[in-house]
């Protein structure tokens, strides 16, 4: 019992710990199972207001077991790595009740070094910033760039929306963010661009 219990993960010292086997979740040949695609963040579930979010244990069913997990200030942290570390997927799981829920997933290149035209954002259209009903598709980005580009999804239980974060370079050295809203289907539409 106690080995049992070395190999497992237990987040606070309550009467009813929940205990994650971290062996489920994590294998060190994990980068050979890596099979993520931008894309893959549409049928992500996240915790919200009215929704459960995928637990660690359902990631990895339908993904592969990462590469390597971090559990830090009661969030739990799966990455999954390729094998040439070019890239990196981050998701972070917080604490609802006694589970786990995914919060946050990250999408990471390296290497890349995109650079975008000073005006690549102008030809988007921007749609309701609370919905982001009518605003450019985030897939027109992704037809364009590729997995050259790093997004960021992120999802809050006192609120439904879903925000994905795609930032970019560009030339004359300044950044744009472009934050894209969940719809129903999947999609997600343009909210806002903002150039710093």
């Amino acid at each position: 019992q106690a080995r049992k219990q070395d190999s497992s993960l237990s987040a606070g010292k309550s009467a009813s710990p929940y205990a994650i086997d971290l062996e489920q979740l994590a294998s060190e040949d994990a980068e050979s199972n890596f099979s993520w695609k931008q894309s893959d963040v549409e049928k992500l579930q996240f915790l919200t207001g009215k929704d459960s979010g995928e637990t660690p244990e359902e990631m990895v069913d339908a993904y592969g077991k990462a590469s390597s997990v971090q559990f830090d200030s009661g969030e739990l942290k799966l990455f999954w790595d390729d094998n040439s570390y070019n890239k990196e997927v981050k998701a972070t799981f917080s604490k609802k009740g006694k589970q786990l829920q995914l919060v946050k997933f990250e999408f990471n290149q390296f290497g890349k070094n995109l650079t975008v035209e000073d005006n690549f954002a102008d030809g988007f259209k921007v749609g309701n910033s609370e919905t982001g009903a009518g605003g450019t598709s985030y897939k027109e980005l992704l037809e364009k760039y590729g997995d050259a580009v790093n997004l960021t999804v992120s999802s809050s239980d006192d609120s439904d929306e879903i925000e994905l974060v795609m930032d970019f370079q560009k030339k004359n050295g300044d950044y744009v963010d472009l934050t894209f809203i969940r719809q129903e289907n999947g999609d997600f539409l343009l909210s806002s661009k903002d150039s710093y």
